[in-house]
């Protein structure tokens, strides 16, 4: 007798096969995901923040210059060159950051509720 209820080696062949643990397994139940794929998961997640939340302060940005040629704005007087330096300031920075922080966490919010 080859295995406890077998009668000989053919009948017995698929239990034996069964029988033996995937490679990288101590049970030979299939894995999930390998640490490589989880890795590589998060950086995705990572990269799409940072495209994200650098797309919202883009458009922070791009919305102040373009403040800065209305009526009212000095960009008309002075120019461009000065326009820029007044809408690149650590104030703004420091509010766009904070902008598009709140904005990536809510539209990741949105994605999971809906």
């Amino acid at each position: 007798m080859l295995w406890p209820g077998c009668d000989s080696f053919h009948s017995c062949g698929s239990l034996l096969v069964a029988s033996i643990p995937a490679r990288g397994t101590s049970s030979g139940a299939p894995t999930t995901g390998s640490a490589k794929e989880k890795v590589f998961g998060m950086k995705k997640n990572v990269w799409r923040a940072v495209i994200e939340v650098s797309f919202i302060i883009f458009l922070f940005y791009s919305n102040l210059l373009m403040g800065e040629f209305e009526r009212s704005g000095i960009g008309q007087q002075r120019g461009v060159a000065r326009a820029i330096e007044d809408v690149f300031t650590v104030a703004n920075f420091a509010i766009g950051i904070i902008a598009a922080l709140v904005g990536y966490i809510l539209l990741e919010f949105l994605r999971e509720r809906f």
